[in-house]
């Protein structure tokens, strides 16, 4: 249409009654502080307290206190002789650590492009 060329249709009519209306000069006029009552209505919002955070860090604060508190008045001390029950189990460690493994591969290769929305 801009070319001189002239289409027909619904939309060729569409782009006409748009071109015509764009080439038509306002009938308003903008007031000369309208910049600056629109920059002044866009300042910045204020900060606000972010509530999330700070119970976030508080509860981890306190959880470590809390922890040390615990230690100390226990007489806590480190040991992995609970750990010693597995020793007599190792071979049905190692076989459910590889087949644990082994299900996650599986699931990865034939289930993973529809888990993760990847098309393959």
């Amino acid at each position: 249409m801009e070319e001189g060329s002239n289409p027909s249709g619904v939309d060729a009519e569409a782009y006409r009654v748009v071109f015509n209306s764009l080439k038509k000069e306002p009938a308003y006029k903008l007031s000369p502080d309208f910049a600056s009552r629109v920059a002044a209505r866009a300042h910045a919002p204020a900060k606000t307290f972010d509530w999330d955070k700070f119970f976030l860090i508080g509860g981890m604060v306190l959880f470590l206190a809390v922890l040390v508190y615990a230690i100390a008045v226990t007489q806590f001390t480190f040991s992995a002789g609970v750990f010693r029950f597995f020793e007599s189990y190792s071979t049905l460690f190692v076989f459910g650590t590889v087949f644990i493994v082994a299900l996650h591969l599986l699931e990865k290769k034939l289930l993973g492009h529809i888990s993760t929305g990847n098309n393959r």
